[in-house]
């Protein structure tokens, strides 16, 4: 028996430009497990997450009772229910985890999800499922979802745009760490990270060599190494390259007293942003959002 499921998710907020009424996304969690996200503009804090799905006879007998009740569900059946909503649950992380890189909400939290109400569609009318649990994140964007950003997240979603790098993880730490030490400890972690994920992306034979051996240094990596395999250096090297060495004083020399205050390290977070945006161009070709993120 094929049934719709639904699972709506809360934030805090989410950033919708309100020029468009609803957005719809599609994650692919694999064979037969495609799910739709949609999001009102008038709703800023809902994430309605819906699967179709074909379930067991048992399974299906027993949401079509008058006295159904989850907790009187053999082990068999809450599984199936468990199942089903952990897709939807997946896919609105993938969607989030998505959404915090190519715009910036580095404040977001995709795992922190909590599921607020689930439903199943039983001819036209939807059937609540349990009790709703509550769960908000913070988000300080840097862009919303809007018509121009929308068809990003979605190519992303579906393999056919620029994939952000695991390195944004430390780059948003940095972003929201609140001690000046940490904060650039973490976005000099970020550029190693990038750019070894831009040479494994854009050059794979050298994924073995970058893994298994030990890396150069930063400035040769943006510097000279990257000019030979791509035509141009990164912009930001020599910053990267003084970068690098007050990190390593900061890790090395933990008790002496470094230049460097909020602003500079705000203006460096910054620097290794657009240093890892170059490198995305380089591997995807230069796209509005990327140019957006360079300007």
């Amino acid at each position: 028996m094929e049934v719709k499921f639904k699972s709506i998710y809360s934030v805090h907020e989410l950033f919708l430009n309100g020029s468009k009424p609803v957005y719809e996304f599609w994650v692919n969690k694999g064979k037969e497990k495609e799910v739709q996200l949609v999001l009102h503009s008038e709703n800023k804090t809902d994430i309605n997450a819906y699967r179709t799905v074909e379930i067991t006879k048992e399974l299906y007998d027993e949401l079509n009772s008058k006295n159904f009740n989850y907790n009187k569900l053999s082990s068999k059946e809450q599984n199936e229910l468990k199942n089903i909503f952990s897709v939807l649950r997946n896919a609105t992380s993938e969607f989030l985890y998505t959404t915090k890189h190519m715009l910036d909400w580095y404040q977001l939290g995709e795992n922190q999800l909590s599921s607020k109400r689930q439903y199943w569609l039983s001819k036209d009318e939807w059937i609540r499922i349990g009790t709703p649990i509550t769960a908000e994140v913070n988000v300080y964007p840097k862009f919303n979802i809007s018509p121009f950003t929308e068809k990003y997240i979605q190519k992303s979603l579906e393999g056919n745009c620029w994939t952000p790098f695991i390195a944004f993880n430390h780059l948003h730490k940095a972003k929201k760490d609140t001690d000046i030490r940490y904060k650039w400890i973490h976005a000099t972690i970020a550029a190693e990270l990038a750019i070894k994920e831009f040479y494994i992306q854009f050059k794979p034979e050298l994924e073995s060599l970058l893994l298994e051996m030990p890396s150069p240094p930063l400035r040769k990596l943006y510097g000279k190494i990257l000019e030979e395999y791509s035509g141009e250096r990164s912009p930001y090297v020599s910053e990267i390259h003084k970068g690098v060495s007050i990190r390593n004083k900061l890790i090395h020399r933990p008790v002496e007293k470094l230049n460097i205050d909020k602003e500079k390290v705000e203006e460096y977070i910054q620097i290794i942003e657009k240093a890892i945006f170059h490198l995305i161009s380089l591997c995807y070709g230069e796209d509005k959002l990327i140019k957006e993120y360079l300007e």
